[in-house]
C-alpha cells in the first residue's frame, strides 16, 4: 500500500513538471497557485488596456497627421492666394489680367473650402468645425482619456466671427537654494537677471518672492511665475516658550505656552499672527497642527533657540511656479542656463497640454471671396488672407503639439505594458532549472517506487512457496 501511495504521488508530480515544461508556465490553472493566477490574471487585463492604448494613441496620432496635411495644402494654397493679391496691388495690370487673377484665386480658395469641408478620419469630419470635445481612450483603465477639438479650418460666412480655440498648458515648480545672477537660469531661451533682495522681511534675493520677481521681469511671452511660501509643522508635545526664542524673517516673536500640543499650536499661532506685520507671515492652528504662510512668497526664515524647538517649524525660501498658457503649440517650458538649480528647477523641457479650457479667439471670415478687381480691394485682401494663413499656422501648431502629447503617451503605455509583462512573467512563468530537477526526481522517485512495487507484490508467492516446501 505504502509503495502503490508513493508511486501515485511521485506520477503527480512527474505530470506537473512536465506540463511545467511543455508549457512555459509554472501556473496552468487556478489549482497551482490560486493567488498567483488571481494576480497574474489582473496583470493581463492592464497588459492587453496598456496594448490597446497606445494602439489608440496610434490610430489619434494618425487623425491628426490626416488633419495636419490637409492644413499644410490650405496654407500653400492660402500662400498662392497672397502672392496673386500682392501681384494684383500694383496698378499696371489690365481689367483683363485682373480677371484672370480673380478666376486662379476664386479656384485656390474654393479647393481650400472643399479640404475644410471634405477633410475626415474613418468618417469623421475634421476641419469643418463639428469635431469637438471628442475623449481619446490612453489609459488601460477608465476616464483616462484625452479631449480632443479641432476648430474650423476655413470660415464660411461673412464679418467677423469668435472662435474657440483649445487652451494648452505647461507648468513647472521649483524650490529656491539660493540666489541667482544673470545666466544661473534661461526659460524659452531667455536669460533670467539676477535675483534683487526687498525692502521687507523674508524678501532675500534667494527667496521665492525674488526670483518670480527676476522671471516676470524677463516679459517672456506667455510666460508668468507666482512665488508661494508655507511651512506646516505637527506640534506633539507642551512647552513654554519665552519671548525672543523664536524669530522669524529676523523679527524677535512674543512668549507662548501650552500644556499639550493643540495648545502650543494654538499660542504659537497667535503670536506669530500678532507679529504678521512686521514678518510678513501669518500663521494658524488646527488639532496641534501649525501652518505657517505668506501672499508674496517672501522666505520664511525660522530662529529657535531655547523651547522652540518644540514648534518643529524648519525654514523655507518658498516655492516659484511657471505656467504658461496659451492657444497654440508654443506653450512648453525649456529651463535651462549655467546654475537652474539655485531657482529649484531643473534642465529640460516641460511640454504642454491640453488644460481642458478655451479661449475666445477673433477671426475675419468672408464669402470665400478674396476681391482684387481693384488696386485698393487687393490691398485689403492681403490683409485678410493673412488672418487665414495665421488661422492655419496656429491650428497646424495646435495639431502638431497634440502629436507631440500623443507619441509621449504612446510611449509611456509601451514602456507600461513592457515592465508589467516583466512583472507578470515573473510569477507564473516556469522556472526551468527547478522544473527539470523536479522532473528528474520524480522519474527516480518514479522508477523506485515502481521496483518496490513489483517486490511488494512477489512476497505472498515466495511465502506461498516456502510452505510448500515445508
Amino acid at each position: 500500500m505504502f509503495a502503490q501511495s508513493t508511486l501515485t504521488a511521485s506520477q503527480s508530480g512527474v505530470a506537473s513538471s512536465i506540463e511545467q515544461l511543455s508549457t512555459g508556465l509554472r501556473i496552468n490553472s487556478a489549482a497551482d497557485d490560486a493567488a498567483g493566477y488571481a494576480i497574474a490574471q489582473r496583470m493581463t487585463a492592464q497588459i492587453n488596456g496598456y496594448d490597446q492604448a497606445g494602439q489608440n494613441a496610434n490610430d489619434g496620432i494618425s487623425m491628426l497627421q490626416v488633419a495636419n496635411g490637409a492644413i499644410e495644402q490650405m496654407t500653400r494654397n492660402f500662400q498662392t492666394v497672397r502672392t496673386i493679391a500682392v501681384e494684383a496691388a500694383n496698378p499696371v495690370y489690365s481689367l483683363s489680367d485682373r480677371q484672370a487673377l480673380q478666376l486662379q484665386i476664386n479656384q485656390l480658395i474654393a479647393n481650400n473650402a472643399q479640404i475644410a469641408q471634405q477633410t475626415d478620419f474613418n468618417g469623421s469630419k475634421l476641419l469643418d468645425g463639428s469635431f469637438v470635445n471628442q475623449q481619446l481612450q490612453i489609459g488601460a483603465n477608465a476616464n483616462q482619456t484625452m479631449m480632443l477639438t479641432i476648430p474650423p479650418a476655413f470660415p464660411q460666412s461673412s464679418g467677423t466671427a469668435t472662435v474657440q480655440e483649445p487652451l494648452l498648458q505647461a507648468t513647472t515648480s521649483g524650490s529656491p537654494v539660493g540666489a541667482i545672477t544673470a545666466g544661473d537660469l534661461t526659460i524659452n531661451g531667455v536669460s533670467i537677471a539676477g535675483s534683487v533682495a526687498g525692502g521687507q522681511a523674508g524678501q532675500s534675493s534667494a527667496s521665492a518672492w525674488a526670483i518670480a520677481n527676476a522671471i516676470n521681469a524677463a516679459n517672456i511671452h506667455s510666460l508668468s511665475a507666482t512665488a508661494s511660501s508655507s511651512i506646516a509643522a505637527s506640534v506633539t508635545g507642551g512647552a513654554n516658550i519665552a519671548a525672543g526664542d523664536l524669530t522669524i524673517n529676523g523679527i524677535a516673536i512674543g512668549a507662548m505656552s501650552g500644556a499639550n500640543g493643540g495648545a502650543l499650536a494654538n499660542s504659537a499661532a497667535a503670536a506669530i499672527e500678532a507679529a504678521a506685520g512686521s514678518t510678513g507671515v501669518s500663521a494658524s492652528a488646527a488639532g496641534g497642527n501649525l501652518t505657517l504662510s505668506t501672499t508674496d512668497g517672501r522666505a520664511i526664515q525660522i530662529g529657535a533657540s531655547g523651547s522652540a524647538g518644540a514648534l518643529n517649524l524648519i525654514s523655507t525660501n518658498g516655492a516659484v511656479t511657471l505656467t504658461t498658457t496659451v492657444s497654440t503649440a508654443q506653450s512648453s517650458i525649456v529651463i535651462g542656463g549655467a546654475n537652474p538649480g539655485n531657482a529649484g528647477f531643473t534642465p529640460g523641457t516641460f511640454h504642454a497640454v491640453a488644460s481642458g479650457g478655451t479661449a475666445p479667439v477673433a477671426v475675419a471670415v468672408a464669402d470665400t471671396i478674396v476681391d482684387v478687381s481693384s488696386t485698393a480691394n487687393a490691398e485689403q485682401s492681403i490683409s485678410y488672407v493673412d488672418t487665414l494663413i495665421d488661422n492655419c499656422n496656429g491650428l497646424g501648431a495646435y495639431l502638431g503639439a497634440s502629436q507631440v502629447a500623443l507619441t509621449a503617451i504612446q510611449s509611456t503605455l509601451a514602456n507600461s505594458s513592457v515592465n508589467l509583462s516583466t512583472a507578470q512573467a515573473r510569477i507564473e512563468d516556469t522556472d526551468y532549472a527547478s522544473a527539470t530537477a523536479s522532473l528528474v526526481r520524480g522519474q527516480i522517485l518514479q522508477n523506485a517506487s515502481m521496483s518496490m512495487l513489483t517486490q511488494a507484490n512477489a512476497l505472498p508467492g515466495n511465502v506461498i512457496r516456502l510452505l510448500i516446501r515445508g
